[in-house]
């Protein structure tokens, strides 16, 4: 059996009907790839929105974040120079010691506690003592 058959020698018009058949196939096979080449352009198409879509929501939930971290941090820094300057006055501020001392003072000179004694008290006070000395 020989592997290539002898052909017998093809009329032109054959010749020319199988050349049709062949272009009228790639033409098929060219409409094929040219509507998978536009679907595929189409899917890129699409993908080239959902991302600029989702680019745009990543960016704006990024802004957001970032001006609630600039509120934060302004809030943060006012907290601490409020504590700060709640630190500074509580040193400024009297210990119990400082006011129980103030109170014993108050104490020692409260003239409804004290009883003060008139000059004319004392000089008869005096001349008491001399003159229990003096007998």
């Amino acid at each position: 059996m020989p592997v290539f058959k002898k052909q017998e020698p093809k009329t032109m018009s054959a010749i020319i009907n199988q050349l049709v058949d062949r272009v009228n196939t790639d033409t098929e096979r060219l409409r094929i790839l040219e509507k998978n080449i536009d679907s595929i352009i189409s899917r890129m198409n699409s993908l080239e929105q959902t991302m600029h879509i989702y680019r745009k929501d990543t960016q704006k939930s990024i802004d957001k974040i970032n001006s609630t971290l600039t509120t934060h941090t302004d809030t943060i820094r006012r907290i601490e120079n409020t504590l700060k300057e709640i630190i500074t006055r509580m040193k400024n501020t009297a210990t119990k010691t400082d006011i129980k001392e103030v109170e014993e003072m108050i104490g020692i000179f409260n003239p409804l506690k004290s009883s003060f004694i008139t000059k004319e008290e004392v000089t008869t006070l005096i001349d008491k003592k001399l003159s229990k000395n003096n007998k």
